[in-house]
């Protein structure tokens, strides 16, 4: 698993994991990303898929993600 500091650190997101949390349940909202409850841990993990989910959306390669984290 990854972090949510993780995802916003190679998107480049620079606001709370609250709004960020917001912004991506707007995100599976408008079907863009799909969530499942195992996706996003309390402790603030998420899982690999949803990882690589929002990095692709973004634009972010493979590779990319994996020099930056």
């Amino acid at each position: 698993m990854k972090t949510l500091q993780d995802l916003k650190r190679i998107i480049d997101y620079q606001q709370t994991d609250d709004i960020f949390l917001d912004f991506l349940s707007i995100l599976a909202e408008r079907g863009l990303i799909d969530i499942s409850e195992d996706d996003i841990t309390k402790e603030g993990e998420i899982s690999c898929r949803l990882f690589d989910v929002v990095v692709g959306l973004y634009g972010v390669t493979k590779e990319e993600s994996l020099i930056q984290v």
